[in-house]
Formats: C-alpha cells, structure tokens, sequence
C-alpha cells in the first residue's frame, strides 16, 4: 500500500535510549529500586509483615466465629430435639 520509496523506519528519541535518570525525565523502576537506603528496606519489611499478620489473625478471628456459628447451631438443633 505504501510507495516503494516511502521509508518505514520511525526514529526513536534518543532519550528513550538513554541511562542517565535526568536525561529520561523520569525515574525508571532500576533507578527507584538503587535509590532506596537500608532504612526503606527496614521500613517496608515490617509494614508487608504488619499486613501478614493482620491477614492470618483476621482468618484465625473469622474462622473462629464460623466454628462459634456451628457451634451454637449444633447445640440449639440438639436441645430442640429435631436431628
């Protein structure tokens, strides 16, 4: 469709190419990730464990009240004579 003589090729930026993070305008995940101290690190440990934490007791709680459910079920179902 296109004419013999038409060229293709699209011409990258040449920032595109580039590894300096103040030639790209923006900061890439690589140099995100280099940036942070040891004390980020620290930080983000203990709030991904704090959310872990949360999850397992927010389980335990829950399946705890499902157990307490079947519970009371069971014994009212008994203590209304009906099995």
């Amino acid at each position: 469709m296109l004419p013999e003589e038409a060229n293709t090729l699209v011409p990258l930026d040449p920032s595109i190419r580039s590894q300096k993070m103040e030639d790209l305008g923006f900061m890439s995940w690589l140099h995100a990730w280099r940036m942070f101290s040891g004390a980020s690190w620290v930080r983000m440990v203990k709030i991904y464990a704090k959310i872990f934490a949360t999850i397992i007791m927010t389980e335990f709680i829950v399946g705890g009240l499902i157990i307490a459910q079947v519970l009371v079920y069971t014994l009212v179902m008994q203590a209304s004579g009906a099995h």
